[in-house]
């Protein structure tokens, strides 16, 4: 990833869990206690009636774990420099209609990742043609920037934001609509967005929206904005990005 910002947690930063754990947040301070914490995120997701994908594969993907991996675990999830970089700056250049990156830290513990993608919704007359591989087809697309968290295998947190738009076949001609989503099973982090925003310039149509993360580390509250920013051209992706403000 191009611009990401290399984040190094010391060899020494995750000690035994007796001592680490006074400094977790409550609902991390054991594999049980946070075990319960997910049963309930997805309880109250179903009721909501939002998608549970994460979470569910978050509990069984924690539950796998070895009871030494749990606890190193949660203990990266109170580690400011872990939570840091899901948020630190990212850019990708863009490359087509689909691709994904990855960019690893601790020795592949933590893993940031990165996934463009331009899906099409076709006429129904089209029969879901697949696009021309150096240009779109004709029709309505969506492009998606998504930067995702893994602690050990396990998806921590995702951000998305999408844009949709339509080309003629040889340009975007209308910026319709944006949206953002995210998914996140650290109880140390609170995470909301700004309306996303979206338009059309010189043939390009962009989505924009504000994250404001909140992260409580050790008792002490830390506010981090980052600016979240998909673009598509006539080829799909074309840009994608997270910066400070």
């Amino acid at each position: 990833m191009a611009a990401l910002a290399a984040v190094a947690i010391g060899a020494g930063s995750v000690t035994a869990s007796a001592a680490t754990t006074a400094e977790r947040s409550g609902k991390t301070a054991s594999p049980s206690i946070y075990i319960k914490y997910l049963s309930t995120q997805i309880n109250l997701a179903i009721g909501r009636g939002q998608d549970t994908t994460v979470e569910r594969a978050g509990l069984g993907a924690f539950k796998a774990l070895t009871p030494e991996n749990q606890e190193k675990y949660l203990d990266y999830l109170n580690e400011s420099s872990v939570m840091d970089a899901l948020l630190a700056e990212a850019a990708e250049p863009g490359g087509g209609s689909t691709r994904t990156t990855f960019t690893s830290m601790n020795g592949g513990d933590v893993v940031i990742e990165t996934v463009e993608e331009a899906s099409f919704t076709p006429d129904p007359a089209d029969g879901g043609i697949e696009p021309l591989a150096t240009r779109l087809r004709k029709g309505t697309w969506e492009t998606t920037y998504t930067v995702k968290q893994k602690v050990l295998g396990v998806t921590v947190t995702k951000l998305s934001l999408w844009v949709d738009y339509y080309t003629n076949g040889s340009k975007v001609t209308q910026s319709l609509n944006a949206g953002a989503g995210k998914r996140n099973i650290n109880p140390g982090v609170s995470i909301s967005n700004s309306p996303p925003k979206h338009w059309l310039s010189g043939g390009v149509s962009t989505a924009e929206t504000v994250w404001e993360g909140s992260i409580i580390f050790k008792g002490f509250g830390v506010s981090i904005d980052k600016r979240h920013r998909v673009s598509a051209n006539e080829n799909g992706f074309k840009s994608g990005s997270v910066k400070n403000i």
